[in-house]
């Protein structure tokens, strides 16, 4: 079996912190992983820099003649996921994120002590593009079930990226794999919620992820374009449809109350209004599930929508 049980994916476009990434990784106290690279067509000639690091990491480099990523990003790491071999976990990390030198060694002192989930996770602190922390996000717990994982997320209790968090491949697989939203926007949430199902998060503890907010990336919260908004603002009605068909399934009630599940919807409709006006935000709201948007509870979005709008006007 491969020494190296974890697997390290960079989908990669940018270049303006690919090299820090590397030296990241590069300067791991335990070296027992492999970095798969795939290229998305950037422009940027990435090669250049990723060939610095071909002696200090274990790479394997893919350039995709198609980009990808500006058109579906779920499509985009699920053929960087293709890349890997047999490792057992990997973790799908980012072209400008960083992690603290004992992250891997950390990760195989905890599997060896507890090899029970599905899914792990390292603390975060946010990091701006000069590499200095804005945000010291709180700790998870050692232990988080799925949705306990929702509940702390959607009451600002916890933050969470996808480069945080490893996952057990087979298991990823038996899932289904990453549940594709636009803009991959809800899919880390989505995908962890689903992979933790059924034995929860263990968090790794004494190492950190630095995920970077450098406001390039298309679903940054900094991003005011009207189309990336609309498609946010779908993506967030179809993560809350996804969950409320799942936990129907399960038989299980929303550990969000209702009143939540409304601000969350309204904070990300009401960009879309102010964009785009009132009716393409009713029709955003036509798409939420019955159980979410009784006629009740849709007269409710469309009173607090019109509202708003009055006074924004």
């Amino acid at each position: 079996m491969n020494e190296n049980r974890l697997a390290v994916i960079i989908p990669a476009y940018k270049c303006e912190f690919l090299g820090e990434t590397l030296t990241s990784l590069s300067e791991q106290t335990d070296k027992r992983f492999n970095v798969y690279i795939g290229d998305d067509a950037s422009p940027f000639n990435l090669y250049p820099i990723i060939k610095e690091f071909e002696t200090r990491l274990s790479i394997k480099y893919n350039f995709f003649s198609e980009n990808l990523g500006g058109k579906n990003l779920v499509a985009q790491w699920n053929r960087c996921f293709e890349l890997i071999n047999d490792e057992e976990y990997f973790i799908m990390f980012s072209d400008d994120d960083v992690m603290s030198s004992n992250c891997i060694e950390n990760f195989y002192k905890t599997i060896e002590l507890n090899d029970n989930y599905d899914v792990y996770h390292f603390n975060i602190n946010i990091i701006d593009k000069d590499s200095k922390i804005i945000n010291k996000c709180p700790d998870f717990p050692d232990v988080l079930s799925s949705l306990g994982f929702l509940r702390k997320l959607y009451c600002n209790e916890i933050d969470a990226r996808m480069p945080e968090f490893v996952f057990r491949t087979e298991h990823f697989k038996q899932v289904g794999g990453f549940i594709d939203f636009d803009l991959a926007y809800r899919t880390d949430n989505a995908t962890v919620i689903a992979c933790a199902k059924k034995n929860g998060i263990y968090t790794i503890p004494n190492s950190k992820i630095l995920w970077r907010e450098s406001g390039i990336n298309a679903s940054s919260s900094k991003n005011l374009n009207p189309i990336v908004l609309y498609k946010k603002c779908k993506s967030t009605i179809e993560f809350l449809n996804w969950i409320d068909t799942s936990l129907k399934n399960d038989n299980i009630k929303w550990p969000l109350s209702l009143s939540k599940r409304r601000k969350i919807i309204m904070n990300e409709l009401l960009p879309v209004y102010k964009a785009m006006g009132m009716k393409v935000s009713i029709n955003l709201l036509r798409k939420l599930n019955e159980v979410n948007s009784s006629y009740f509870i849709f007269l409710y979005y469309y009173y607090k929508l019109c509202k708003k709008a009055i006074k924004l006007e």
